[in-house]
């Protein structure tokens, strides 16, 4: 499974900044593909919009220990 992340900044604020993460359940989409073609933020930033997207990335999903 893959994880794209998204950095978003307040435009309000360029320097408040947080990560989004957005599991990919096809699993047979490679890291290139996922940085080539999931970009399509236009949902995102509809619901979003005080924020603009500073940049993405994607890796391999790792689950994230609740602390």
């Amino acid at each position: 499974m893959i994880e794209l992340i998204i950095t978003a900044c307040l435009i309000a604020s360029p320097d408040k900044c947080h990560d989004e993460r957005f599991k990919v359940l096809d699993g047979s989409i490679t890291l290139i593909q996922c940085m080539m073609t999931i970009p399509d933020f236009a949902g995102w930033k509809r619901s979003h919009p005080s924020h603009k997207i500073a940049g993405w990335h994607c890796r391999a999903y790792i689950p994230e220990k609740d602390i």
